[in-house]
């Protein structure tokens, strides 16, 4: 269900990825421009198992299967962050809820997301349990519930590390996630160029 890290992230950060079916409130640009439509996405393996973990949010046990899985990799002493969806999105109230369950159970881990979904409550959040509004020039409705915003832009030259981007009050990434962990740990606005 979990998976360690990819090229981008490094270790001991870890992923819990749908299909993008679950994203049932994507932009136009969304749908254009979605990563999660390219390369191993498309592998018969990724899309059985991103099948699985959809499966598994839909029953009963799922926070306290996601709750053991992260307990034993902290005995490994392999675990820092969960990133969830790099692929897909919350598709309820009640599967946000479990997330925010499982972060409150594991408050020593970090929990990272990034979300289009406005219609869900984000304002009982956990402190350990980062959330960002993904926000492109095809947005047209925001969650009040999430204070942190994810700008997409069309390409613009990164001069520097976490350069400020005043016209969107936040800072760009330059994908050095390995070392950077900014959107894990700030309270600031973040803003990526699409890729």
């Amino acid at each position: 269900m979990l998976t360690c890290g990819n090229r981008k992230l490094g270790e001991k950060i870890y992923n819990f990825n749908l299909p993008r079916s679950s994203c049932l409130h994507k932009t136009s640009d969304c749908e254009k421009y979605c990563y999660a439509k390219r390369n191993f996405w498309n592998c018969q393996g990724v899309i059985n198992s991103m099948g699985r973990n959809f499966d598994l949010t839909k029953t009963k046990n799922f926070v306290k299967v996601i709750s053991a899985q992260i307990s034993y990799l902290k005995v490994k002493d392999d675990i820092e962050f969960i990133r969830i969806h790099s692929s897909g999105d919350f598709y309820s109230q009640e599967y946000w809820d479990n997330w925010n369950e499982i972060a409150t159970q594991h408050p020593d881990i970090g929990f990272l997301a990034y979300t289009r979904n406005y219609e869900i409550d984000c304002s009982k959040r956990v402190d350990n349990f980062k959330m960002y509004y993904s926000i492109d020039k095809s947005t047209t409705k925001l969650n009040s519930t999430i204070k942190l915003t994810a700008h997409i832009v069309d390409d613009v030259p990164v001069k520097k590390h976490m350069m400020k981007m005043p016209e969107t009050n936040s800072f760009m990434c330059d994908s050095k996630c390995k070392q950077c962990k900014f959107c894990y740990s700030s309270n600031l606005n973040v803003t990526f160029v699409r890729h």
